[in-house]
């Protein structure tokens, strides 16, 4: 796993996100990222696991966790973990680490869609959305919801592309919106009828995958480029325009990502079906290729 609540930042640490030694057994490294909800870390996993990867992604929530939340985080977590899904990426445990709850996950070195080990072509993007397409599906098909797909919560494998970072932001803290968990980097992948207070859904959940093929091949956002520094402004942009589909999209994933931003009742029904159709126009685009 690599950065998914924000933009990577390598080692660094400051004051107001201070890099902890430890969180429970695991001993940290460095810092991956971090965003409303919480933040994520590169860390060593303790031997009692067996792991044979060296090193593990660890989030960690922000402030206290009730004994009812982390009942309700790990349960769900608990329910992810038992899917089989080769495009889910594996959650090893979950703990608190004094009051604060964390997971530990599957480690990606590869990099995620918004931010590869190297560039991408085009059929390798249309393969990892295809495939964090099955792993929501996977979810859906199991009364799960994400909650938050986004470029970087899909990581690059070696042989395919891994869904990571479920959204257990509401769950840990209930009562809680989608604006506040929303950031000025996640915002723009999130369905319009969740910011006004929706449930997400198998719908908005194609929404974000739309969004998100479009991010990874356009390198532009539906609504541009929003603000860092006031996610409510960005939130209240979002809220206030449509989605704008860049230029330089290609004709055919043009086609598909407008059938994900489409009203609910014309937009592809379901995750499954839009993993067929990127699917598909993988092979297409590859035969083409491979044709001359």
């Amino acid at each position: 796993m690599t950065a998914s609540e924000a933009e990577l930042i390598g080692g660094r640490s400051t004051t107001e996100h201070p890099v902890p030694a430890h969180i429970a057994d695991y001993q940290v490294q460095r810092a991956l990222g971090y965003g409303n909800s919480g933040r994520v870390y590169l860390a060593r996993p303790p031997r009692r696991l067996g792991l044979a990867e060296e090193f593990v992604a660890v989030k960690l929530f922000n402030g206290p966790c009730a004994d009812s939340a982390y009942e309700r985080g790990v349960e769900e977590l608990r329910a992810v973990s038992a899917l089989d899904s080769p495009y889910l990426a594996k959650v090893y445990e979950a703990g608190l680490a004094g009051d604060s709850f964390f997971y530990a996950m599957h480690y990606v070195v590869l990099g995620s869609l918004s931010a590869p080990g190297r560039p991408l072509s085009q059929t390798e993007v249309l393969l990892a959305v295809s495939h964090a397409a099955s792993a929501a599906h996977a979810l859906h098909e199991a009364g799960i919801a994400h909650a938050a797909i986004k470029p970087s919560n899909v990581l690059i494998g070696a042989r395919s592309a891994a869904l990571s970072d479920l959204g257990l932001g509401r769950s840990l803290r209930p009562g809680l919106t989608m604006t506040g968990v929303a950031t000025s980097g996640t915002v723009e992948y999130v369905d319009p009828s969740v910011l006004r207070g929706d449930s997400p859904s198998r719908s908005s959940e194609v929404w974000a995958l739309g969004a998100t093929l479009h991010r990874a091949v356009a390198g532009v956002g539906l609504y541009g480029e929003l603000s860092d520094s006031e996610p409510l402004v960005a939130i209240r942009g979002v809220m206030s325009a449509n989605p704008t589909l860049a230029r330089n999209l290609p004709q055919d994933i043009t086609a598909i990502v407008q059938a994900c931003l489409d009203s609910p009742d014309r937009r592809i029904p379901t995750a499954g079906e839009l993993a067929l159709r990127i699917t598909d126009l993988a092979q297409v685009r590859e035969g083409i290729v491979s044709g001359g």
